[in-house]
């Protein structure tokens, strides 16, 4: 699987995925983790979305804050190992506010 991130707010990341090339069976489940910090070992489940989705939104993040993803494919009998990782940091407090206002002001 390949996982991509991009920062929603400053405390949310939507994290999205292409499904396994070789799935053990059919896909019922996606669950993603966070890492915090980056380097830690200790997988924190985030999420969890139905197996037809390729994306999920992480939420309660700390603002400007850098965090390590990775996603797990599950069956009805086990899941997956974890999916290569991938990196976001949270947008600053305040930021998304600006965002749309720029946005509103290019139309």
């Amino acid at each position: 699987m390949n996982v991509g991130t991009s920062p929603f707010n400053s405390s949310s990341v939507v994290v999205s995925w292409s499904p396994p090339q070789t799935p053990q069976g059919v896909i019922t489940s996606y669950i993603i983790y966070k890492y915090q910090p980056p380097s830690s070992l200790t997988a924190v489940r985030a999420a969890e979305v139905p197996g037809s989705q390729r994306q999920g939104v992480v939420t309660e993040l700390t603002p400007y804050t850098e965090y390590k993803f990775t996603v797990k494919a599950c069956n009805s009998f086990a899941c997956s190992g974890h999916s290569p990782e991938a990196l976001a940091r949270t947008l600053p407090a305040g930021m998304l506010n600006k965002i749309i206002y720029f946005l509103l002001w290019l139309q």
